[in-house]
């Protein structure tokens, strides 16, 4: 490893390049998001399980552990654990914003170490270096937002389901529409 460069995360059968894998490492949180109307308990289990299985073969390759995976099964294991002890924890508004808020934390946790989380899947890229501070800020800017919104439809009862669901996924789109041109840009400036 060379000083100053982050350590690649990159295993022989990961080939997918940046910001396709970065938007791969959201997917514990699509999954919970996709189940969590069906079941609560079968959301959180299986986002847990997404979030271990794409976290451990980048483990088992570099030793280290990416900050969405490390947070995503950090927080849905423990929320899966506590949902079954906690009744709160088994109301659908509740679950979501106490998961958009445990998003949020583990992308401001990254920037509070100095590493914003976005570097993690860009690592083989140094072009793209400069580009993963914007691009982990609109992320935390979306995951803000959704954090709002599901404040209010959590403890405000006369906020419209219909309101709160279009403004996490206008949020969400948002966020990967800005990581996808960004990046886009980014590489048309290096060639």
């Amino acid at each position: 490893m060379h000083a100053g460069r982050p350590v690649s995360h990159r295993g022989e059968l990961d080939h997918i390049a940046f910001p396709v894998n970065l938007l791969c490492g959201f997917a514990p949180f699509i999954a919970f998001v996709v189940l969590s109307r069906l079941s609560i308990s079968l959301a959180l289990w299986t986002a847990l399980a997404v979030a271990f299985g794409l976290g451990l073969p980048v483990f088992l390759h570099t030793r280290t552990i990416r900050t969405l995976d490390g947070g995503g099964v950090a927080l849905f294991g423990i929320c899966a654990i506590l949902s079954g002890v906690f009744p709160a924890l088994s109301n659908f508004n509740t679950v979501r914003f106490v998961v958009i808020l445990g998003m949020l934390a583990t992308v401001l946790t990254s920037f509070a170490l100095r590493a914003p989380f976005a570097g993690q899947y860009a690592a083989d890229e140094p072009d793209l270096a400069r580009g993963v501070w914007p691009i982990s800020a609109a992320w935390a800017f979306a995951f803000a937002i959704m954090s709002v919104a599901d404040a209010l439809a959590t403890y405000v009862h006369m906020t419209p389901e219909r309101a709160v669901v279009l403004v996490n996924l206008a949020a969400l789109v948002a966020a990967t529409t800005f990581t996808v041109r960004y990046t886009a840009a980014l590489r048309r400036k290096t060639v």
